[in-house]
């Protein structure tokens, strides 16, 4: 009890100075586009996502690049305002 005590009190004390905690809470979306249901699932719970950049998958045959699904992958997520984070390469 206390120490769910010293936790609401400590998240009231963080939320009066700042609406939103500038904590980033992230899901890596691995290497297929997202399902409807999927994305719904990612937006309430998550503000931040990686997306993997593993060369083996952008060039999985050697001289030619599919970057579609980092793509698609990028822009739902900067469409939905979440930070992105990417790679390794």
């Amino acid at each position: 009890m206390l120490a769910t005590a010293f936790i609401n009190q400590s998240l009231a004390a963080r939320h009066r100075h700042a609406a939103r905690l500038p904590v980033l809470l992230g899901v890596n979306l691995g290497h297929q586009t997202l399902s409807t249901a999927t994305a719904n699932a990612v937006l309430p719970s998550f503000n931040a996502v990686t997306i993997p950049l593993n060369w083996n998958k952008v060039e999985s045959t050697e001289g030619q690049y599919d970057w579609s699904v980092p793509d698609a992958q990028l822009a739902w997520a900067k469409g939905s305002g979440l930070k992105v984070l990417a790679g390794p390469l």
